[in-house]
């Protein structure tokens, strides 16, 4: 479960370098490493080659299945997310397939969702070459979605909102305070509704 593998980056004299099936996304540190003529990285996270663009010494390479999921971005009808995988000249690489009827125009793509999903995802495959070795550089990119709710609270006509993911408790006001009057709590309609259990309800 390899993840770092700036340790390398003095090791000029490299020549042979495996770190398959790791989780390895940033492969800066190999820029320098010009003597590399066997590169072994497939099925890890990596989405930029532009650092391996010097190591023209390379005869034997491997970069495929690469894998990764982004950060959780907020379920939208509409969401838009930018591609960020680069070949060797830091050229954008086309998605290969796009999930859920998505389309891509650079630098983003785009998914309409009627209806909520949890996931979004799109792939990438191109033949690639560095120095003398060729391999397809390929994998899946997977875009979690949160479900967000808008909880809105009404005290006297004047309503706040706060906005809380699916599954998750809301946090409870601050109690209203009003003259001659006494708070018993939070209800889930205006009239005949439930009291909202802040510690359990969700």
């Amino acid at each position: 479960n390899i993840s770092d593998i700036s340790p390398v980056s003095s090791l000029t004299k490299l020549q042979r370098l495996f770190f398959y099936n790791n989780k390895v996304s940033d492969v800066s540190s190999l820029a320098n490493l010009t003597n590399i003529n066997w590169l072994s990285a497939g099925h890890n996270q990596i989405s930029d080659l532009t650092p391996l663009a010097n190591l023209t010494r390379i005869t034997q390479l491997g970069l495929n299945d690469q894998e990764w999921t982004n950060p959780p971005v907020n379920y939208k009808v509409n969401v838009s997310i930018p591609n960020t995988v680069k070949n060797v000249t830091g050229a954008l690489i086309a998605p290969a397939t796009i999930s859920d009827g998505g389309s891509y125009a650079e630098p983003d793509i785009t998914w309409n969702l009627p209806s909520y999903t949890n996931e979004v995802s799109y792939t990438f495959n191109q033949s690639v070459t560095i120095g003398k070795g060729t391999t397809t550089f390929s994998g899946t990119v997977t875009q979690p979605l949160k479900a967000i709710f808008n909880a809105k609270f009404h005290v006297d006509g004047k309503g706040t909102t706060k906005e809380v993911e699916a599954g998750n408790l809301l946090t409870e006001p601050a109690k209203p305070v009003k003259e001659g009057y006494t708070f018993v709590g939070w209800f889930d309609a205006q009239t005949g509704g439930t009291k909202w259990n802040f510690s359990t309800d969700k």
